[in-house]
């Protein structure tokens, strides 16, 4: 429901605020991430935390509404940078010649270009961050450059906080 200006009234939005307490996301993860999806705010790297299990739900409705590609990088098990890499290579559908290291993910990445934009659903990301923080964080950096680029089609990433695939 809006209002005459096309925003979202005073219920709409406790309706949404409330949908967001209930996901253990806060509503301004969401916001930003609609702001994302709408082409208002450039790309970016959020952690869904969820209490209920349905963030990547969430997450995905939202952006295949807004138009965008939904990928879901899976990277469960994945404990070290070339685990991490394969899962990339698959989820984002890279060539058999992608040369697994950070430089070949950044120029693979800015190559994943929908028309309208990408929403990565990153899911079982904490395995990887306790066995391997520095392949971990030096993963969220490329993703996170990714994001922040101008000159390729908007891309955000949403960290699906354990146990909250949908």
């Amino acid at each position: 429901m809006s209002g005459d200006d096309g925003r979202p009234t005073g219920a709409q939005r406790g309706a949404d605020d409330q949908g967001a307490r209930r996901s253990g996301t806060t509503p301004q993860q969401w916001v930003v991430l609609d702001q994302v999806l709408a082409g208002a705010r450039p790309g970016t790297v959020l952690r869904g935390d969820d209490g209920s299990g349905d963030a990547a739900d969430r997450a995905a409705q939202l952006g295949r509404r807004a138009g965008w590609s939904v990928v879901l990088l899976d990277t469960t098990g994945a404990l070290d940078k070339a685990a991490l890499l394969d899962r990339c290579q698959q989820a984002f559908g890279f060539p058999e010649w992608f040369g697994h290291n950070w430089d070949a993910l950044a120029d693979s990445l800015s190559e994943v270009e929908h028309p309208v934009g990408t929403l990565v659903l990153w899911t079982g990301w904490d395995g990887l961050a306790r066995a391997d923080a520095p392949a971990f964080g030096t993963a969220v950096e490329v993703l996170t450059e990714r994001a922040a680029s101008a000159v390729a089609r908007p891309f955000a990433v949403l960290l699906v906080a354990p146990g909250q695939q949908g």
